[in-house]
């Protein structure tokens, strides 16, 4: 019996224009522009169904809090593919239909996230993609934009730093207009693109700015359910752990070029790379590692 159970298929992780082209509509700041409107549903009564669906978001949400990707990642697939089967079968109302096409956003974006936790990165990028298009149908611009930045993080985390720009822009984009707290954690994980790009002042602006936006937001704003993860503390691991993409940018860089000359039959290059690539992430480590470095305290979370 277990044996039906079990979905042995496994899916390669794409990049570059393979990726890019899966995401195209969405990258000009067109995301979150779809055929609902994002409050259809939100006076009409709630189809006892549609209601269970949605309690159970912030619980599955918990699961990956406290025990990382992979131990949970069948289950919160099952309840994806569950909420898929009621949209597949239809019937339901269309103030109905708007609430589990966000529902399915929202989940499709957490099992993105824990099939990244757990390095199936292929199938990341499957729940993701399926979450950007539900999240685009239903106009929710700010869980667009999330979902965007989840793929330019991914990216960075691969080496395709040419990615996660493109990715990362996309979700900044998206973005704009949102809640300080959804803008911030965008432009976080754009600065980690920038980072593995090895764009030390695009690196140091865009930090700067998602700082800025946490430390001045007044708590008036309605942010999203699943915006509860963001604090400053959150940004400072960011900036931590994207300072060590930054550093290694040059390495890689260097280890790319030589690959190339080597495959032209150049010869190798000098093994020591010029003291100035390191200049830059020097100057930034100098100025953000005061803050980077609280991450350390033992309350500190990474997502």
């Amino acid at each position: 019996m277990l044996g039906g159970l079990v979905d042995r298929r496994r899916f390669l992780a794409i990049s570059g224009s393979g990726l890019l082209s899966v995401v195209s509509q969405y990258l000009d700041g067109t995301a979150g522009r779809g055929p609902f409107s994002p409050r259809l549903a939100d006076d009409t009564p709630t189809d006892p169904l549609v209601a269970q669906v949605e309690q159970n978001l912030p619980l599955l949400q918990q699961l990956d809090d406290e025990h990382g990707g992979a131990r949970h990642l069948p289950y919160v697939g099952a309840q994806f593919r569950s909420v898929g089967l009621l949209l597949h079968d239809g019937g339901l109302s269309d103030a109905a239909t708007v609430r589990l096409i966000r529902a399915l956003a929202e989940i499709g974006q957490l099992a993105g996230w824990m099939a990244f936790d757990s390095a199936d990165h292929g199938l990341a990028q499957r729940y993701f993609v399926t979450a950007l298009r539900a999240a685009h149908q239903v106009n929710d611009r700010a869980l667009c934009a999330h979902i965007l930045a989840d793929l330019s993080f991914q990216a960075a985390s691969r080496s395709h730093p040419a990615d996660a720009v493109a990715l990362g822009e996309a979700a900044r984009r998206a973005s704009e207009g949102g809640t300080a707290s959804v803008r911030a954690s965008v432009l976080s994980r754009l600065a980690y693109g920038y980072a593995a790009a090895g764009r030390n002042t695009d690196f140091e602006r865009t930090s700067a700015l998602a700082r800025e936006l946490i430390e001045d937001r007044t708590g008036s704003e309605e942010e999203p359910r699943w915006m509860y993860f963001l604090t400053p503390n959150h940004l400072e691991c960011q900036s931590g752990y994207s300072l060590i993409s930054l550093g290694r940018a040059p390495l890689e860089q260097g280890n790319r070029a030589r690959a190339g000359r080597s495959s032209k039959g150049r010869g190798s290059p000098s093994a020591t790379a010029p003291r100035e690539t390191w200049n830059a992430p020097a100057r930034s480590v100098r100025r953000l590692l005061p803050a980077s470095a609280r991450c350390a305290r033992p309350e500190a979370r990474l997502y």
